[in-house]
C-alpha cells in the first residue's frame, strides 16, 4: 500500500513538472539599433529593430517601449509600438535644442503575451554644437598653421 501511495505521488508529481514546463512562456529576441552612432543636437534618431521567436521567427503585434535617457540618467523620451508582420519596429524623435551633450541610452523591451518578456540597450552620443563664436579663432589658427607650414617650405 505504500508503495503504490508513493508510485500515485511521484507520478502526479512529474505530470505536474510536465504540464508546467508545456506552459512555459517562450522567450522573445528582440533587436535595437540606430541609424547613426552620434548625432547634433535638432537631428532625427531613428531606432528600429525586430522581434523575433525562440525559433527566430517574426512576432508580430509586441508591444516594443522604448525609453532614452540622457548622460545624468534623466528620462528624454520615452515611447510605445508594435511590431508589424514582419516583426519589425520603428520609432523616431528630434533631439531638443536644449539636450545635454555626452551618451544617451536606449532602452528597449519586447513583450507579447504568452512570451518572457526581453529588454536590450544601446548607445549614442549627442555632439556638442559648434559655435560660430569660435569661427574667426578657427580661422586664424588655419592661417596660422598655412604659414608656418609655407615658412618651413621656403627654409629648405
Amino acid at each position: 500500500m505504500k508503495r503504490v501511495a508513493i508510485c500515485i505521488l511521484l507520478i502526479a508529481a512529474i505530470s505536474l513538472a510536465l504540464s508546467e514546463a508545456s506552459f512555459a512562456a517562450e522567450p522573445l529576441t528582440v533587436t535595437v539599433s540606430l541609424n547613426k552612432t552620434s548625432y547634433d543636437q535638432q537631428e532625427t534618431v531613428m531606432i528600429s529593430g525586430t522581434v523575433l521567436d525562440s525559433l527566430n521567427a517574426a512576432v508580430s503585434n509586441a508591444i516594443i517601449s522604448i525609453q532614452v535617457n540622457d548622460p545624468s540618467n534623466n528620462l528624454v523620451h520615452v515611447a510605445m509600438v508594435t511590431s508589424g508582420s514582419d516583426g519589425r519596429y520603428v520609432d523616431q524623435f528630434i533631439i531638443g535644442a536644449g539636450m545635454s551633450t555626452g551618451p544617451y541610452t536606449v532602452y528597449v523591451t519586447a513583450s507579447k503575451s504568452g512570451y518572457t518578456d526581453i529588454t536590450q540597450q544601446t548607445n549614442y552620443t549627442v555632439i556638442p554644437e559648434f559655435s560660430e563664436k569660435y569661427l574667426p579663432l578657427l580661422t586664424f589658427g588655419v592661417i596660422l598653421a598655412i604659414l608656418i607650414l609655407l615658412r618651413k617650405k621656403s627654409k629648405h
